[in-house]
């Protein structure tokens, strides 16, 4: 199933942006959840492929969604934040929200900023994935897939071969911490699956909303053809 979203959904202060024209192609393959050999000496030479993978990674991830965004977001945790330093949180007026997390970045820093983005683009990732149409997505690292004939008008292309990559794949499960300052473990992913890819080259998207010709990824079981 491809999801279309043609404009941008505001839940709260949150605000989902549209997709990027090549995301409504992508797809997992479950199947693939299985290691295969890969042949380095294919490295250079051309291959002919009918599917590539668009990303490697979470379906949505904390870059896809810009600073400018959540603006009203960070400056409210900024001047939370400022709030709990100073030992007040009230009588702060909305008026005086932006001034107060300038100054907060004056005061701190940089960093400060930079935790209260991650902050807001943390509850912006937890917003999207409740919605119904992409639960199945929350924290599922994989490969995703774009089928060549449905952004080309051709059915397969050639792309050349230029490495090999390695990517772990599989369910993200947060960090622990227990009660005890010592109990703590960190997060990672179950199921995790350590699989080569080959990086290449090549002009996969044509006569669509996103013209693509950079670097995509080939998974060995998708070379039809090889020259070279």
């Amino acid at each position: 199933m491809y999801i279309v979203m043609q404009e941008p959904i505001k839940l709260g202060k949150v605000i989902i942006p549209p997709f990027r024209p090549r995301r409504r192609w992508w797809h997992m393959l479950k199947e693939r959840a299985t290691r295969v050999p890969i042949d380095k000496t294919l490295v250079g030479k051309d291959a002919l492929v009918e599917r590539v993978i668009m990303r490697t990674g979470y379906y949505f991830e904390y870059t896809d969604v810009g600073y400018l965004d959540l603006k009203d977001v960070v400056d409210n945790i900024m001047v939370a934040q400022l709030g709990r330093a100073f030992g007040y949180s009230k009588n702060i007026t909305p008026e005086s929200y932006r001034n107060a997390a300038i100054r907060m970045a004056d005061i701190f820093g940089r960093g400060m900023l930079n935790r209260a983005i991650y902050q807001a683009r943390k509850a912006w990732l937890n917003e999207i994935y409740n919605l119904e149409d992409y639960k199945a997505y929350a924290h599922m690292r994989a490969f995703w897939y774009v089928d060549v004939q449905d952004v080309n008008t051709e059915i397969a292309v050639w792309v050349k071969l230029t490495g090999v990559k390695q990517h772990v794949t599989g369910k993200h499960y947060p960090a622990y911490h227990g009660s005890d300052f010592n109990d703590y473990e960190p997060g990672g992913l179950s199921h995790g699956l350590q699989q080569a890819v080959y990086s290449a080259n090549g002009l996969v998207a044509r006569n669509c909303d996103d013209f693509y010709d950079g670097p995509v990824e080939i998974h060995p079981l998708d070379i039809l053809q090889v020259r070279g």
